[in-house]
């Protein structure tokens, strides 16, 4: 019996306030209120000794330009797969991943991140490369879900539904806007026409994901799944979500507004409103039997970047504006304009890194979890690898057909850079497992597809951008 979830289950930061939620949940969770007991005691020491193990391979990693939730998901594969070398680990280490505690810490790093990828969505943004950015995501979404359910389901995995085929194109329609940011900021080429069109692209399929991921929790939950029933409920996420952008949107405004000036404008208020948002709107999702990710980055878009602006440092502000005026007197408009554009740009990322703790803490405590998943004793078998390379040839592809329609950038570029599916793929399979309806060997296989993705489509765009004499 699958149990889901809590996250699936429908009906630089000096701000001490971060330190204080992190000591209150440790104090009252379950597992510390059984005082006395050894095994929660280890529990904590394993935690404490994986995060730090995994933040060290994670800066190795990022040497080679690699994510790093690579990093955290070997480690969660290793806790995983020590049997299959004799080891047999103490409960705690070896059941990690099952852990009440770890599961729930684990839970809100990953609504943090979904509430952040719903802030970074700005309409501003999209009007040099919206429709180009539509087209691409649309293309390379389509592609993916036509690919598992006509192709890769009734081929390869004919003995499972329909569920578990959708689920799998889901997965494999994501793209990670993570990976993607990291290497055009490497590259300093985040303001290049292909730039904008994957970041954009990579926005508008996050907004189909997570809808087709509420629609496929409400019909699991409801047992009977059809290409009418999904429609609808796709219907339904995506009116969901747009009533979140177009109607939640300007009445969170009014209300931020209202208490930023008429009760506290700090940024431990600032916090307080960020996670409390995530949370109503996980609630809020699950009410309307959706999954309560899908409501954390529905309230990530109620929210937005520029709503952050009202919340400030006044003697920080003050400093700024003199500044601006200095630099106004003695500058061209362009370049006042350029340097404006920057510090708001740099004010919106200092609000954002009031929740960088709760996600840097506990959304690898996620990733290690699934990396735990991760069975490798069913790459023994030639089958299994053979469904690898041909789940990952078609995983790809499905992204470079997405830019065989642009005209105004590199195709190849644009291609390569939709191609690594990340966190974002990997939630989608983890949601198909916690629902019972992507089990192994199919689960391993995939996730090994997606970490190849996101290793690999780095590596080639680092060649084609340096072929384009870009960097």
């Amino acid at each position: 019996m699958f149990q889901v979830p809590l996250w699936l289950r429908t009906g630089g930061c000096r701000c001490n306030p971060c330190r204080v939620l992190l000591f209150i949940l440790m104090i009252f969770s379950p597992s510390v209120m059984a005082a006395g007991d050894s095994k929660n005691i280890l529990s904590f020491m394993t935690m404490a000794l994986l995060l730090l193990i995994t933040q060290l391979l994670a800066s190795f990693v990022g040497k080679f330009r690699l994510p790093s939730v690579s990093a955290e998901m070997f480690v969660g594969i290793c806790l995983g797969n020590f049997s299959l070398l004799g080891i047999n680990l103490p409960d705690a280490i070896q059941n990690f991943g099952k852990d009440p505690m770890v599961l729930f810490l684990s839970d809100i790093g990953l609504v943090m991140l979904l509430f952040e990828i719903g802030l970074h969505f700005d309409p501003k943004t999209l009007k040099s490369s919206g429709v180009d950015s539509f087209v691409v995501a649309f293309l390379g979404a389509m592609f993916a879900v036509v690919l598992s359910v006509a192709f890769i389901g009734p081929v390869f995995l004919p003995k499972e539904g329909l569920e578990s085929w959708l689920f799998i194109g889901a997965a494999l329609a994501a793209t990670s806007i993570a990976v993607m940011s990291r290497i055009f900021s490497d590259f300093g080429l985040v303001h290049t026409i292909e730039s904008r069109i994957i970041l954009g692209a990579a926005l508008f399929d996050d907004i189909f994901g997570f809808a087709l991921l509420g629609a496929l929790a409400e019909l699991v939950d409801g047992g009977e799944v059809s290409y009418m029933g999904i429609l609808s409920s796709l219907g339904s996420a995506f009116a969901f979500l747009g009533a979140c952008f177009l109607i939640g949107r300007p009445i969170v405004k009014v209300i931020v507004n209202l208490i930023a000036k008429k009760v506290d404008n700090s940024h431990a208020m600032a916090l307080v409103i960020l996670i409390s948002l995530a949370f109503v709107g996980s609630y809020f999702a699950s009410y309307f039997g959706l999954a309560p990710i899908v409501g954390a980055f529905a309230a990530g878009l109620m929210l937005g970047e520029d709503n952050l602006l009202v919340f400030s440092d006044e003697k920080a502000v003050q400093m700024i504006n003199d500044y601006l005026k200095v630099i106004k007197s003695e500058s061209d408009s362009l370049s006042f304009k350029y340097l404006e554009d920057r510090l708001v740009s740099a004010r919106k990322e200092q609000f954002l890194s009031l929740i960088f703790p709760l996600k840097k803490i506990f959304l690898p405590l996620f990733f290690i979890v699934v990396g735990t998943e991760l069975n490798v004793g069913i790459f023994f078998e030639k089958r299994n690898v053979f469904l690898v390379l041909v789940i990952l040839a078609l995983a790809i592809v499905s992204k470079l057909l997405s830019a065989i329609f642009l005209r105004c950038a590199d195709r190849w570029i644009v291609g390569w850079g939709m191609v690594p599916r990340g966190e974002v793929g990997l939630i989608f399979l983890a949601a198909g497992r916690a629902y019972g309806v992507i089990v192994d060997p199919y689960f391993s296989i995939l996730v090994a597809v997606v970490i190849v993705t996101t290793i690999v489509s780095p590596w080639v765009l680092s060649l084609l951008l340096h072929k384009r004499e870009l960097v």
